[in-house]
């Protein structure tokens, strides 16, 4: 066989080998797939009893030191690399039936920050990081709902707090609104506060603080709501359907330009993922 035929042959190969994976794990994408071939030589964790790829590919988002997966169908066996394939297919990769090798990219598409009074992220999945600003809100009324799916994976026991969602309207520090804080071992904050002024104490309308378990996805949903009888405005945060704390005030503030970042400017992003983050104004 001449050199210009086993060229083309190994294009041909390379071809049939990887194809687009699918689909979006915490917030990670999985950009191409080995059928029949598995990753060896490198070190691993080893799964069972994992019953699809795409749980597969949720347990290597959830693990930092992982990068690509070994995974088994038929044998619900999953392989977390610590390595990827590489150049040199040939050499790290083993040829077995049934086995299948999907590989983590670094991270999502990059989104442009959009500027609207009401949006819908539904399956879109946003990784926590320094400067994620996702979403401007140009004005916020006294009515309103925020909604989203919240996973964390691990926590840094390094540092005191990280934050996985921040909407605020001067800096990461001052005029916050709905903010997520996660503490070494598992311990949720949720709040939604303001700065009355710049030089005052912050007013918290509505906190909870929970111990949530890694690797598991929570809905939440904050509303405010007037309520006619009283003449106050009621505050609602729901875990899963389930009210967890609720709270009326006498009156809310109204916030231009609310900036909401998945992450936050000022403080350790948590290893956690934003998805399906929707917000509306209500009784407009």
């Amino acid at each position: 066989m001449n050199l210009s035929i086993m060229l083309l042959w190994s294009i041909v190969v390379q071809f049939l080998l990887f194809y687009p994976a699918q689909g979006v794990y915490g917030g990670f994408k999985f950009t191409k797939t080995l059928k029949n071939r598995k990753l060896s030589g490198f070190k691993h964790l080893f799964q069972s009893d994992v019953r699809s790829g795409g749980k597969c590919a949720m347990l290597c988002s959830g693990d930092k030191k992982c990068h690509s997966v070994n995974y088994h169908q038929e044998n619900t066996e999953c392989m977390l690399n610590f390595e990827v394939v590489g150049n040199n297919v040939e050499e790290n990769l083993e040829v077995e039936d049934g086995w299948v090798y999907y590989e983590k990219s670094e991270d999502t598409e990059p989104i442009v920050a959009k500027t609207s009074s009401k949006f819908d992220y539904t399956g879109v999945a946003f990784r926590a990081k320094k400067n994620n600003l996702v979403h401007i809100i140009p004005f916020i009324g006294k009515e309103f709902t925020f909604e989203f799916n919240f996973t964390y994976f691990t926590t840094d026991s390094s540092v005191e707090y990280s934050c996985a969602l921040l909407c605020t309207t001067f800096s990461a520090w001052t005029e916050r609104y709905p903010a997520i804080w996660i503490m070494p071992g598992g311990l949720v904050q949720f709040e939604v506060s303001y700065d009355v002024e710049q030089t005052k104490p912050t007013k918290t309308l509505i906190a909870k603080n929970k111990v949530r378990e890694p690797n598991q996805k929570y809905n939440m949903l904050v509303s405010s709501t007037y309520d006619s009888t009283s003449g106050k405005y009621k505050f609602i945060f729901k875990v899963d359907g389930v009210i967890e704390t609720s709270t009326t005030v006498s009156d809310v503030p109204e916030f231009q330009n609310l900036k909401c970042y998945v992450g936050d400017p000022g403080h350790t992003p948590s290893y956690a993922v934003i998805e399906d983050f929707k917000f509306k104004p209500e009784g407009q």
